[in-house]
């Protein structure tokens, strides 16, 4: 079948797939693939629900229509007039009517001739130079069955029974039994159809007394439960009910009651139908579900309140009321009841267990108060120490939980027992205001002065009475008397060099050193001071600790904490962990340490807090974060225009792929590819653009090709000219003949093509990098670092630091068709442009497992790429599962059983005991003789990446687990290709006859490349891969080892140092020298006798019916990382 929809021709597309499937999706027409009764259909679908079958059948072509009963009375035609009355099949489109006794000859004439289309009326799409009268013949005239010759009618009639007349119709014309048999086969299945459309389909409901008020069955978890169904049917006919879900304890009978028994770890959505004995099925019947959980038997479901929902809401789990003593989703757990510290502060708080608190809603004990308190009505009231009048000596101020004393002037409080008032002896302590002498007294103490002098009123100076010649000569005091002497105030003592003179007391040092904390020198006194943290007393000599909310020195500041801390005497706010500054006002960013949260989560820092969640694009499901598939989850809006892009999962996020046949333009639109300006239709002869695709098509004389593309010459409309035109001849509009050539040819005088080099001018071809013509045509590529984007026609700079081929050791920077290494702060890049080392290094530290730089004046311990540092900031460890990179800050995107490489962030398969691998040869049809091969150009760099690339998905396509696709060697001609083939053996569909029949495949359908589809001319099984000889072109063994096959399974082990060697060069040169002389010698046969029995198995394997399964660990997934291919071909080749 040709297929054609809105336009555009899809028949490509129809016969690329095996399996049913939407072929065209827009919002005004669908063509989907469809399988019955071993047939292909095609199925035209139409908003207003009309739909037409078309499927081939034995010598023909079989059309149904399905139209909806709403169109009842609104259709007439040559189908018939769909009013359910056969009397008025027959109306002429003037509303005239045949009778229905007309004979078939009258019928042909008058009714079917009335309803022929013309060219105005066609809906039908044409070949160039055809229209409806190429297909109508007015002077054709069909056979009439009510003519026929009875005895053929009866023959007829055993064939098809006495009342299928299309099938005695058939017969009767060809007299071919196959032919007329498909046509009953298709009269039955249509009247079987017929009979299901005319049946009235069964009902199936639920007495809503069965259900709650919101329409739920409400059901307990592990208790089986019983609800009735009701079924009727109008006609009469048996009815059953069929479970349209699979649990394990649910069923139904045959009276329609349904049975279940709910476990809520295996929710369920609840489906049932009714079917008739004719076929016809009711509607489908939900039941929704109210479960409530058995609560671990410590609750009981509460009504109100749903605690979780699954399948769209038709399973829903009610929340648990818990017992007093119990908690969780569940009340799987005990509640700690001391948790929430109910106990008064001081307290202790004792935990009861389920059992002793029962059903009380008090699930702990309390301790004794604290001291300063007492139990009054279950807690702690402050007891009034002041009321008892020995409390204090003096006063009594009451706190809560204590007191407080102090003294009257004179007295200090006693620093042992706090309530005892002592005399402060001012004398001693100096702190008295005398001048001459001081005398203590119980809370106060009195002034006196030396002879010769009288106390002045202030009680403190004393006056000289008399001055006498000798008291100038005093410094200080002159005392009278018999005789003059000399004396020193308070604070000074006589100076022992002279009568005379007096010397200054240093209180801080001598005596009873009378300040409690910090003691100042002064002339003649002293000034005492307190630590931070406490105030001077009124005594001017003793410190009290602050009190809050003060603090600082002499408690002069005040705390203002914001209720995000505590006051400390000396430091003033001590925040809490999330919280910093003066006030506590600044909210401290957890996530600034690299511990925050566990690996794997994110840290978001909140106010006051931070939240471990999982990545953007994905979401929490049992502790883990698995990724969000933006396209199909219905909570997800994506922004992807439906109409030109097509959504994409990713691994994290989601991407707006255009459309086949859209590109973006420099907006980033999906606009439409103009495959046939571009010249990348391959049309060979005329190309017509359609949005998001194109029609190839051909000049009258010509038909397509299978392919759709080529075109077949099926009549020769030159044959009476003298033209010898080298390609094809056509008629042009004026009845005159013409050579013309195919697409990507010119015309070279009157009948002689030439190929148009579309490189030799930007006009002519789209590349934006490199161009190369082709016979017919051109290719595009692109320079070293870049990538061909065959959609949009440009060159894109490859991300080498989103590649496996980015060496650099710590940063990697994308530039425009390269990339270049940076380092972190505080390491400088060294010469070879990718290692890191520390521009400082550490000063002390010199535990560091790895490396260690001084940064911001700090030693910190540094980790290689691909490992992080541990708690203990010394130890560096690899990353772990999906982490790689610096500091292993960066996600992998590793689908499931493939294990991320830490450095790169490649894949690798799990599977490793599971890999099977082969050894091939492929040619395609894709002439690259002027396609530069040689082992380090570009050419061949792009060539392999591309045909690598296109192979692993397109295998992966036709259901082969491809683990690696390698290619090991390039030739030129058409393209040559040797390749090593890894694929998943533990996948039941990768045998090697599944591996064939995918090569097979892609040989007859074709593998896009180079900017079109190449076809594949050839493929050999040169033999299996030797399991070594695989480990080493994906996980190579080190120089220090050896690969060797332990179990079926290839593994390196260390090279052993040989003895009898060491022993040979100790002994002597002579001796060495002849020891490698019979080495080499031995290696000599070995190496030949090894060569034939290669040569020998590698023959033997061509005809083997069997293939070697070999395995190998640490494959390499991402294809865009490979070793190079072998120095020697001899390596593949044997």
């Amino acid at each position: 079948m040709i297929i054609m929809a809105g336009g555009i021709d899809v028949t490509t597309e129809f016969y690329k797939e095996s399996q049913p499937g939407i072929i065209v999706s827009t919002d005004t027409l669908s063509v989907t693939r469809e399988y019955s009764n071993n047939k292909t259909m095609v199925v035209a679908g139409f908003p207003s629900g009309v739909s037409i079958k078309v499927y081939i059948a034995a010598k023909s072509l079989l059309i149904e229509y399905n139209v909806p009963k709403e169109y009842e009375n609104f259709t007439v035609g040559l189908l018939g007039n769909f009013n359910g009355n056969t009397d008025d099949e027959f109306i002429l489109p003037n509303g005239t009517v045949l009778p229905t006794n007309s004979s078939e000859r009258e019928i042909y004439h008058h009714f079917a001739k009335a309803w022929a289309v013309n060219s105005t009326t066609s809906v039908f799409s044409y070949l160039s130079g055809e229209s409806t009268e190429t297909y109508q013949h007015p002077e054709f005239e069909p056979f009439y069955r009510d003519e026929a010759d009875p005895t053929a009618v009866a023959k007829a009639k055993e064939l098809c029974g006495d009342t299928n007349d299309a099938c005695i119709f058939d017969y009767l014309v060809t007299e071919d039994k196959e032919f007329a048999t498909a046509t009953k086969v298709a009269k039955e299945e249509m009247e079987v159809v017929i009979i299901s459309l005319a049946n009235t389909p069964p009902t199936l409901k639920v007495n809503n007394e069965s259900l709650n008020i919101n329409g739920y069955w409400y059901v307990r978890n592990g208790t089986v439960s019983v609800l009735q169904v009701l079924v009727d049917d109008v006609d009469g006919d048996t009815v059953s009910i069929e479970i349209l879900v699979y649990a394990i304890e649910l069923s139904v009978n045959s009276t329609g009651f349904i049975s279940y028994l709910p476990n809520t770890n295996q929710p369920i959505s609840l489906r049932l139908r009714a079917v008739d004995s004719k076929g016809s099925y009711s509607t489908d019947l939900y039941i929704p579900l109210l479960v409530c959980p058995l609560c671990n038997s410590h609750g009981t479901c509460y009504t109100k309140s749903v605690g979780e929902e699954y399948e769209n809401g038709k399973f829903k789990v009610l929340s648990c009321s818990c017992h007093p003593a119990y908690t969780g989703k569940d009340c799987e757990s005990e509640v700690d009841a001391c948790a929430s510290q109910p106990c008064f502060k001081g307290q202790t708080c004792t935990d009861l267990t389920a059992v002793e608190q029962g059903n009380s809603t008090i699930g702990y004990k309390c301790g004794p108060c604290p001291s300063g308190f007492q139990s009054s009505m279950g807690t702690c009231i402050d007891v009034n120490e002041c009321l008892n009048s020995t409390a204090c000596d003096h006063s009594c101020v009451n706190t809560e939980g204590s007191f407080t004393c102090s003294c009257r002037n004179g007295f200090r409080l006693d620093a042992t027992d706090k309530k005892t008032c002592r005399d402060i002896n001012e004398c001693e302590e100096r702190s008295s205001s005398c001048l001459h002498k001081c005398t203590n007294t119980p809370g106060s103490y009195n002034c006196s002065c030396y002879t010769g002098h009288t106390l002045d009123p202030d009680g403190y100076t004393c006056n000289l009475d008399s001055i006498k010649e000798k008291c100038y000569d005093c410094q200080q005091i002159c005392i009278t008397g018999e005789n003059v002497t000399c004396a020193c105030r308070l604070g000074y003592e006589p100076n022992p060099k002279s009568t005379y003179d007096c010397l200054d007391i240093d209180e801080c040092k001598y005596g009873n050193q009378p300040c409690s904390q910090q003691c100042k020198n002064l002339d003649g006194s002293y000034e005492c001071s307190c630590y931070t943290g406490y105030k001077l007393s009124s005594d001017k000599v003793s410190c009290s600790a602050c009190q809050t909310p003060y603090y600082g020195n002499n408690c002069a500041s005040t705390c203002q904490c914001n209720g995000r801390g505590t006051c400390n005497a000396i430091r003033g706010c001590v925040c809490n962990e999330h919280w910093s500054g003066e006030n506590c006002e600044i909210d401290v960013d957890e996530c600034l340490q690299p511990t925050a949260c566990v690996e794997g989560l994110v840290c978001r820092n909140t106010v006051g807090a931070f939240q471990c969640v999982c990545p953007t694009g994905y979401k929490m499901d049992n502790t883990q974060c698995i990724d969000i598939n933006e396209c199909t989850d219905p909570t997800v809006n994506t922004t992807c225009d439906l109409n030109v892009q097509v959504c994409v999962n990713n691994i994290g996020s989601y991407s707006c792929d255009c459309k086949m046949g859209y590109a973006r333009n420099s907006e980033g639109l999906c606009i439409d590819i103009d495959e046939c300006s571009s010249q990348i239709d391959k049309c060979e002869q005329s190309c017509e653009n359609k949005a998001g695709s194109f029609n190839c098509l051909c000049y009258q004389g010509y038909l397509l090709d299978d392919d759709r593309k080529s075109c077949i010459k099926v009549k020769d409309l030159c044959v009476s000219s003298n033209l010898t035109c080298s390609y094809g001849c056509r008629i042009k509009s004026n009845d005159e003949y013409e050579c013309f050539c195919p697409r990507g040819f010119t015309l070279t005088g009157q009948d002689k093509c030439t190929d148009i080099n579309e490189c030799s001018s930007v006009l002519t071809n789209n590349c934006s990098q490199l161009c190369r013509n082709t016979e017919g045509g051109y290719e595009c590529s692109c320079y070293a670092g870049y990538s061909y984007d065959s959609k949009s026609f440009t060159c894109k700079d490859n991300d080498e630091c989103n590649l496996p081929t980015s060496k650099c050791e710590q940063l990697c920077i994308n530039t425009e068709g390269s990339y270049r290494c940076s380092c972190t702060s505080d390491l400088i890049l060294l010469a070879d442009g990718v290692s890191c080392r520390a521009s400082l290094p550490c000063v002390n530290k010199t535990d560091c497992s790895n490396d260690c730089a001084l940064i911001n004046g700090t030693d910190t311990c540094l980790c290689p790429k691909g490992s992080k540092l541990t708690t203990d900031g010394k130890t560096c460890q690899e990353c772990g599962q999906n982490y790689y990179g610096p500091s292993c800050a960066l996600v992998c995107q590793c689908e499931a059983g493939w294990k991320c490489d830490n450095v790169n962030g490649s894949c690798y398969s799990l599977y490793t005991e599971e890999i099977s691998s082969y050894n091939y040869t492929l040619t395609f049809g894709w002439d690259v003789s002027n396609v530069n091969l040689d082992r380090d150009s570009d050419d061949r760099k792009q060539v392999k990446d591309e045909c690598e690339t296109q192979m692993t998905k397109t295998l992966r396509e036709k259901k082969v687990d491809v683990v690696l696709f390698s290619i090991t060697n390039l030739r030129k001609g058409s393209l040559i290709i040797d390749f090593i083939l890894f694929i998943n053996k533990s996948s039941s569909s990768n045998s090697p006859s599944s591996l064939t029949i995918a090569l097979n495949a892609i040989k007859s359908e074709g593998i896009f490349l180079n900017g079109s589809k190449i076809f594949i001319t050839s493929f050999t099984l040169i033999e299996t891969s030797h399991i070594c000889e695989a480990r080493q072109q994906t996980n190579p063994c080190k120089s220090s080892e050896v690969c060797q096959v332990q179990g079926n399974i290839a593994v390196c082990i260390p090279v052993e140092t040989n003895k009898d060697l060491i022993l040979g060069l100790a002994i002597g040169l002579p001796l060495s020298v002849a020891f490698c002389a019979i080495v080499i010698a031995i290696a000599v046969c070995k190496y030949i006798k090894r060569k034939k029995a290669r040569m020998l198995s590698s023959t033997e394997s061509l005809h083997s019916s069997t293939l070697q399964k070999d395995s190998l660990s640490g494959i390499h997934k991402e294809s865009t990382q490979r070793l190079n291919a072998p120095k020697s071909n001899e390596y593949f080749e044997g």
